[in-house]
């Protein structure tokens, strides 16, 4: 009889000692038995640490590792755990998320349908409240329904935002991988977007992706999330959407994602920055951003593959311009989402 396969969880940790119970009893709880949960304390100065050495005592699925006594950020902490990992699989789960009792049985399971497939994915659902998360894991969905993506339109669907219900997102979260791409697997130290110019490139490496359509992930929302607040870090998503351009500047296809993406950060960074708490940011960046957006707004508004949205803000930017399209969603911030319903 063929042995279970071993999954390894990597969790990177830094004080989320208020959700870590939860979280890591997520995984102990899997209907796949066959875990191990590799715990990569980042200097937590809660106690995330302590919690994590008392929930190892008492279940020997779980490793607690550490990146010393000076934070890395989580891209530190999660190549450190991938590096440790000796599943025959490996997956990511942020600290204070929540995996579906189901999840790895059904990405395995579909791995295994699928052997050419590089690794499997399923949707996100998010939650704030108790109630939501209850809602979320009570919910029942149609029969069970799975899509194999060839690579390259993988790596579209996630540039351009649009395989969201497929969970092709960037996200490294609710993504079952094969051993044998922990190599490929390498995420950039101290950025915030550090998946958004791996995953992609990881996904082009990989023959073929196999999509869940269930929501199998938890993603909490809350106000101390990275990607919860504005702040000036948050324009590393500029640097790798740029980067990104370098590594796809070869092929037409993949490089007009590439465009796409960038145009989309830097539109949404605009109107992150029309907000009066930002005037001072945006006095530093409106110019950068207006020269990214001038370039590329032709290129996204004849992209069908683009998400409507950005469809219509590169027509905005078009037709009345950038300082008009600027007034205009200042003075009237539902534009973008009133030209959006004519579309």
């Amino acid at each position: 009889m063929d042995k279970t396969p071993l999954i390894s969880v990597i969790i990177p940790v830094h004080n989320t000692a208020a959700y870590l119970q939860e979280c890591v009893a997520s995984m102990l709880g899997q209907s796949h038995r066959t875990v191990e949960v590799i715990a990569v304390d980042d200097a937590s100065t809660d106690s995330s640490a302590a919690l994590l050495r008392q929930m190892a005592s008492e279940d020997g699925r779980i490793r607690v590792l550490s990146t010393g006594n000076t934070a890395q950020g989580p891209s530190v902490a999660r190549n450190m755990g991938i590096q440790a990992a000796q599943g025959d699989f490996f997956c990511c789960l942020d600290s204070d998320d929540i995996y579906l009792p189901d999840a790895l049985t059904e990405l395995l399971q579909a791995l295994e349908r699928h052997p050419q497939a590089g690794f499997a994915t399923a949707p996100l659902a998010t939650f704030a409240t108790d109630e939501q998360k209850a809602e979320a894991l009570q919910k029942e969905y149609p029969e069970k329904e799975e899509e194999v993506v060839e690579s390259r339109a993988a790596s579209v669907a996630m540039l351009c935002q649009t395989g969201g219900e497929k969970g092709l997102t960037v996200s490294p979260c609710c993504k079952l991988f094969r051993s044998r791409m922990k190599g490929a697997v390498c995420f950039d130290k101290g950025r915030i977007y550090e998946d958004l110019d791996l995953l992609p490139r990881l996904c082009a490496e990989a023959s073929s992706v196999v999509c869940l359509r269930r929501p199998l992930y938890l993603y909490r929302l809350h106000g101390d999330s990275i990607l919860g607040r504005f702040c000036e870090r948050r324009l590393d998503v500029l640097s790798s959407a740029f980067r990104l351009r370098r590594a796809f500047a070869a092929d037409a296809e993949l490089r007009l994602a590439a465009d796409t993406r960038l145009f989309a950060a830097a539109f949404n960074m605009l109107l992150n920055l029309l907000q009066p708490s930002e005037k001072d940011l945006a006095k530093r960046y409106r110019r950068r951003l207006g020269i990214i957006l001038r370039a590329l707004k032709g290129l996204v508004a004849a992209n069908p593959q683009a998400r409507r949205r950005d469809r219509a803000g590169a027509l905005l930017l078009l037709f009345p311009g950038l300082k008009l399209t600027t007034l205009l969603l200042r003075v009237w911030p539902g534009a973008l989402n009133r030209l959006l319903r004519r579309r």
